[in-house]
């Protein structure tokens, strides 16, 4: 159990960390693609307004070395697209030809900003009202961008395996304290159980020798009912203490028709003194491979909470099916006091709902926790949820 605590753990605490350093890498590059970007288009629009970065118009940022680090190129169009001037005097890589060719084809497309290829380009009309292209070389700076791009995930990369064996070594430390706790309390219950168990036996007997002796009265039938009920929690204590410690179930092939179908069955006199009426639908010959008995168990578990907790000559429906090649578990029973909100806390130890806080009802919170350890260590799933003033309580193996 704690292994997979632990493993969990260190799952959120990596996926913790893994988010923060993405945030903070793409946070970097993005920046830096950004600050790039818009010191080129600066350039670019120098270029335009002017005449080359030679001839910039006075209220751009005047770096005299500018003209001599920036390599680029422009094309002016007229009015009707026509190539009226072509500028390559300050790239070396590019002919007149290129140089028209890469203009017209955006040109065509109505494109205005963006890259092409390892080139930022940019177009707006000039001061002669002809439409110019401005293509300037950001090979350089591109190849500068990969360069952080790599170094910061590399970086990132380190520092999460870094930190994931820091993760891994302390981890066992976190949960020492944990571990230790949780095994002293189930050290606690299975002491505290056998320990109550034998005074339980001895008031029993001598409830039976005083029954013997005097007759039976309503007291000593307080007892025994009393004796049955503490009996009867503190084995539900000890079987879910067990679970919890993940005990070697033993799994075997058995009919699960007939296992749901033969416990439901059991509860019939139940439901009906109780004044509910029992609805059993099984599917036949449904198979499983799984523990017989603590299924039944659950069964038993769901079909006795369904009675206790339902209303006066309410229905308790358990149906069995296969959906989707899941077996799927269904009891249903009326009990419009039930809160909705409580659908998620059923299943809490010790947990019971407002209505059921009454001497009449008996139980201790201690049988849906019991069932969803069972349908757990079978890898299955219990949920619970109200529709309407029907309480559906759902087992899916």
């Amino acid at each position: 159990m704690f292994g997979k605590l632990r493993a969990k753990f260190i799952a959120i605490a990596m996926c913790s960390v893994f988010a923060v350093i993405a945030v903070i890498v793409c946070g970097i590059n993005v920046v830096n693609r950004i600050k790039t970007v818009e010191e080129t288009d600066n350039i670019i629009d120098m270029i335009i307004e002017g005449n080359g970065l030679q001839d910039r118009p006075p209220f751009f940022p005047q770096n005299p070395e500018l003209p001599f680090e920036t390599r680029y190129f422009f094309v002016d169009f007229d009015f009707r697209g026509n190539v009226i001037f072509v500028n390559i005097e300050n790239v070396a890589a590019i002919d007149v030809e290129t140089a028209v060719e890469y203009a017209t084809e955006l040109y065509d497309a109505d494109k205005s900003r963006g890259f092409y290829g390892n080139y930022r380009y940019g177009s707006a009309k000039t001061q002669m009202q002809s439409t110019r292209y401005v293509f300037v070389d950001c090979t350089s700076k591109l190849a500068s961008l990969n360069r952080v791009l790599v170094a910061s995930t590399v970086t990132g990369a380190a520092g999460l395996i870094i930190i994931f064996l820091l993760i891994l070594l302390l981890s066992g430390r976190i949960m020492k304290p944990v571990a230790e706790s949780y095994l002293k309390q189930k050290r606690f219950i299975t002491d505290a159980s056998h320990e109550i168990k034998t005074p339980l036996t001895i008031i029993s007997a001598d409830a039976e020798i005083i029954e013997m002796q005097e007759g039976k009265s309503e007291w000593t039938q307080s007892i025994k009912t009393e004796v049955n009920k503490l009996t009867s929690l503190t084995e539900k204590l000890v079987m879910l203490a067990k679970m919890d410690e993940n005990m070697s179930v033993i799994m075997t092939d058995f009919s699960l028709s007939d296992a749901v179908e033969e416990t439901a069955r059991s509860f019939g006199s139940v439901a009906v003194s109780s004044g509910h009426a029992l609805n059993i639908d099984v599917v036949q010959n449904v198979a499983y491979h799984g523990n017989e008995e603590l299924i039944r168990r659950l069964v038993s578990i769901l079909v006795d909470n369904a009675i206790k907790y339902s209303d006066s000559n309410g229905e308790i429906n358990v149906s069995l099916s296969e959906v989707g090649g899941k077996k799927q578990l269904i009891v249903k029973n009326k009990n419009a006091a039930f809160n909705a909100k409580d659908a998620d806390k059923v299943f809490d130890r010790f947990y019971r709902g407002d209505d059921s806080h009454n001497s009449e009802t008996a139980g201790h919170g201690i049988g849906l926790a019991l069932a969803r350890s069972i349908i757990t260590a079978h890898k299955g799933k219990i949920t619970a949820k109200k529709s309407a003033d029907t309480v559906i309580f759902t087992v899916q193996f």
